[in-house]
């Protein structure tokens, strides 16, 4: 694949951790999206967090900055599964919907839409969520602008086997994100200690365990239909946090007891912060190419660095894959405050897929 037609997704959520739109470097992405609207009860779409028109026009101005920038709103996320439900089993709301998706995408001269249900499942919610993406690419395809079709998807097995039509979303959208994070986190059920997003599967994880890794994933989706062109595979700014039950065992694996601070999730600059004053050490699992925090108040963080964030895209460049997704602006050190460049993490992404690749 030729470096000028590799992909560079960011989602961008509006003002979070403080991140004003003019502050995005967009020379670092080729496609922003912001996230999330919602699905409101009538079929169209509402603003959710996004802030409606003045997000809009924010984040479509930044094009003057960048001409070649494609801008996206995403509609759904995490926590905005049931609008999608009820939307997608009746006709008129389905109907309803897309002549909202058209409607918004016109009145605010934007590039696309990204749909990021997470997640339909069973037979009935897996056959209606290619209907809704059809009708979507049917009215795209109609369309002077031409808008960009974009689908967000998991990276678990199970979760595709129980409401994705691989070969017929492949046939459907532009772009295929896969959400490669989240694939170890705090539960009741299974109270350990797990890599957020890991290349390989680690030392100690076998059977379904040894699936949750972006190589894996990546290679899934590939097998089942989608070609490597429309492959976006994602990576994170963002950490997990846990709370250890023993201060002495401490590696992937180790027993928790619940999530960490703030609510289990951390940013790349806190995470540096963290380091630059001592309150907790960095370790390397060179298994799974991952770096991890330990603290002293046992709390133990699964995050990225440039070096893991290198390697995966390493691997995404070199197994051509159309590009990689990032998740997201606002968690990575996008001022600097650590003391190194703004978009630390950006900055790596945009460098090493843009590598020629060697011979």
């Amino acid at each position: 694949m030729c470096c000028d037609d590799r992909i560079i997704v960011s989602y961008y959520r509006w003002l979070q951790n403080g991140l004003k739109p003019e502050k995005i470097d967009v020379s670092l992405i080729t496609h922003l999206i912001l996230g999330f609207c919602v699905v409101k009860d009538d079929g169209t779409i509402g603003e959710g967090e996004t802030h409606g028109e003045r997000s809009y026009s924010a984040v479509v101005a930044l094009k003057k900055k960048n001409p070649k920038l494609k801008v996206l709103i995403s509609v759904g996320g995490g926590g905005n599964h049931a609008g999608f439900v009820s939307m997608v089993k009746n006709d008129d709301l389905l109907n309803r919907f897309v002549n909202s998706a058209v409607s918004l995408i016109e009145q605010h001269s934007l590039d696309g839409l990204d749909l990021d249900w997470e997640f339909p499942s069973g037979s009935r919610e897996k056959t209606r969520f290619v209907v809704l993406l059809e009708h979507l690419r049917d009215a795209f395809d109609k369309h002077p602008m031409r808008p960009i079709l974009t689908v967000a998807v998991p990276a678990q097995s199970p979760l595709v086997n129980s409401g994705y039509d691989v070969p017929k979303i492949a046939k459907t959208v532009d772009l295929v994100l896969i959400m490669t994070y989240d694939l170890h986190m705090y539960k009741w059920y299974l109270p350990f200690t797990g890599h957020n997003a890991p290349l390989m599967p680690g030392k100690k994880e076998f059977c379904y365990f040894k699936t949750l890794n972006i190589r894996y994933s990546a290679k899934m989706w590939a097998k089942r239909g989608v070609p490597k062109k429309k492959l976006v595979v994602g990576v994170p700014t963002y950490g997990l946090t846990w709370k250890l039950l023993f201060k002495w065992w401490r590696g992937s694996w180790a027993p928790a007891v619940g999530i960490g601070p703030n609510g289990g999730y951390t940013s790349y600059p806190k995470v540096l912060n963290m380091l630059s004053t001592n309150s907790g050490r960095a370790k390397w699992d060179k298994i799974s190419h991952t770096p991890y925090v330990i603290t002293s108040d046992k709390t133990w963080i699964s995050y990225d660095d440039q070096d893991s964030i290198r390697a995966k895209v390493k691997f995404i460049r070199e197994a051509q894959y159309a590009g990689v997704m990032c998740f997201s602006l606002n968690c990575d050190d996008w001022g600097g405050e650590c003391g190194r460049e703004n978009f630390p993490l950006h900055k790596t992404i945009h460098s090493e897929l843009l590598l020629t690749d060697r011979l």
